[in-house]
């Protein structure tokens, strides 16, 4: 998922406490955990956003096992409070879908990922020009029909859709570079032809002058999906998909109870049609 530099440096140049500017510029460096710390500490209204962004940096990337639960559960409350302050803000919006479908995953959770999904598709009409808007909603789509034929019948995910979508994005201009890598994983996951402009993509990917950890940690992946490809390797392919995103076996964390939406989110995602 991408963290845009103007939202943070929106919120430096508001009237922000010591502990958020230092949280932003944390989360600038790639410091996520530090830039959780400063949140945490602050009372500003910024600490939503700043825990939200950091929270999937973190929780995505960094940490594993219980811990990545942990993170993505708070990563879940700080997104949904910073929603409700925004409810336009692109960002926010992706963030914490994606923090809400991966709790889908890890809990097969089907109200946590239908949420998701109506809040991905009501962010194409409110930022049609944006190619990111069609990506996000077509990764939601990519993502649950590769999960199985259950998760397909359950939430009604469809590949032509994400097929759709993404090539939708493309034609209003290039993905940051995690969507950019869901859409080289759509592709890689397809047959001869599809593989074959997988690597394209892949190449595109691998040469993106992005220098942030997170965005690093995508082209890490995209490199090795290059790799496999180039290779013909199916199975080393298929094996690198199955890590080949944030929150790696977050689905393999089953302890922790599933996370309790916020009865306002609730009903606000019922409130918007797809």
């Amino acid at each position: 998922m991408k963290h845009i530099l103007l939202l943070t440096l929106i919120f430096i140049s508001s009237p922000a406490s010591a502990d958020i500017a230092t949280g932003w510029r944390a989360y600038e460096k790639g410091n996520y955990e530090e830039a959780l710390h400063a949140a945490t500490l602050s009372t500003e209204k910024e600490r939503y956003a700043l825990g939200c962004l950091a929270g999937v940096a973190q929780g995505g990337t960094i940490d594993k096992g219980q811990l990545a639960v942990k993170t993505l559960h708070l990563t879940i409350e700080s997104c949904t409070e910073a929603f409700k302050i925004d409810l336009d803000n692109f960002e926010i919006t992706a963030a914490l879908s994606t923090a809400l479908s991966f709790e889908g995953k890890r809990k097969r959770a089907t109200d946590h990922a239908n949420i998701a999904r109506a809040l991905l598709f009501n962010l194409i009409s409110k930022h049609r020009e944006k190619a990111e808007s069609f990506g996000a909603y077509a990764t939601w789509h990519s993502e649950v029909y590769a999960a199985g034929f259950f998760a397909r019948m359950a939430l009604g995910a469809k590949k032509s859709i994400a097929k759709e979508m993404f090539e939708e994005g493309k034609l209003r201009g290039e993905f940051d570079t995690g969507l950019q890598l869901e859409y080289v994983k759509f592709l890689a996951r397809g047959k001869k032809a599809e593989r074959a402009k997988a690597v394209i993509e892949a190449e595109k990917l691998i040469k993106a002058e992005r220098n942030s950890p997170l965005d690093q940690y995508f082209i890490t992946i995209g490199r090795g999906l290059l790799e496999a490809l180039k290779a013909g390797d199916k199975k080393l392919l298929k094996k690198r998909l199955k890590t080949a995103s944030l929150f790696v076996a977050i689905e393999d964390e089953k302890s922790e109870p599933t996370y309790k939406l916020d009865p306002w989110l609730i009903e606000y995602a019922e409130g918007l049609k797809e």
